[in-house]
């Protein structure tokens, strides 16, 4: 009996960690575009190209962001220098043609991570909705139209062009928030994935009046979770 509670204890630790893997295309800008296979666990994530000249492998230490575009694609900013680009960090790209990365799975890649992601699949608590208002998302050039809401865990955006729609949770993804008046909302994000290395602004045109008492909850609320620190962007 005691041999056997001795091995049910040590156990966990002889098994090998459970692995998810997806056959995969790796999208690269300026070559041919490879595959392989992509298998995803608790230590890391890992490449096995058709040549093996382009494998690599990364454990969660290793990765600065992840970006979840679609259930069947992945980006993975790592700290690898692209040296014809001045040392810019190097981000792969890859296309499930197989299964996709589920809720569930990259719920558990992030817990891992322990830092800022970027989801783009989601589905907004409808039931814990505290805000909700039409907005148009400012780009860079024009825009897109779609819908903010909020709860007491994360702000959504939804796009009418998916690609640009995004979940934040507060706690880990949230640097900030800023109106300079009640049509207009700033969602300052942590995120180094993006144009502006660790803080990226979505700026989004409101078409109805902001909800002053929401918006001062949740600049106080962002700043306990801060630990009673603020950012520049206010």
């Amino acid at each position: 009996m005691i041999f056997l509670l001795l091995l049910l204890a040590v156990l966990p630790g002889l098994l090998p960690a459970a692995e998810s893997s997806f056959d995969v295309i790796h999208h690269k800008a300026l070559f041919a575009d490879g595959r392989g296979v992509l298998s995803i666990n608790d230590e890391g994530i890992r490449f096995d190209a058709k040549h093996a000249d382009n494998s690599r492998s990364w454990n969660y230490l290793d990765i600065q962001f992840l970006d979840r575009v679609s259930p069947t694609e992945l980006v993975v900013l790592t700290y690898e220098d692209i040296r014809r680009f001045a040392g810019r960090d190097k981000r792969y790209r890859f296309k499930l043609t197989a299964g996709e990365i589920d809720d569930e799975l990259f719920a558990e890649m992030t817990g891992q991570l322990g830092r800022p992601a970027s989801n783009r699949v989601f589905e907004t608590p409808q039931q814990e909705v505290k805000l909700s208002v039409a907005v148009k998302h400012l780009h860079r050039f024009g825009g897109c139209q779609g819908r903010v809401s909020a709860t007491d865990r994360g702000i959504y955006f939804v796009s009418d062009d998916e690609k640009h729609s995004h979940e934040w949770q507060l706690d880990r993804d949230v640097d900030s928030v800023w109106s300079a008046d009640r049509y207009q909302l700033d969602v300052h994000v942590r995120n180094p994935g993006g144009p502006v290395h660790s803080i990226e602004r979505f700026r989004f045109l409101l078409k109805e009046p902001l909800d002053s008492e929401w918006y001062r909850r949740l600049k106080l609320k962002l700043y306990e979770l801060s630990g009673g620190k603020t950012s520049g962007a206010g």
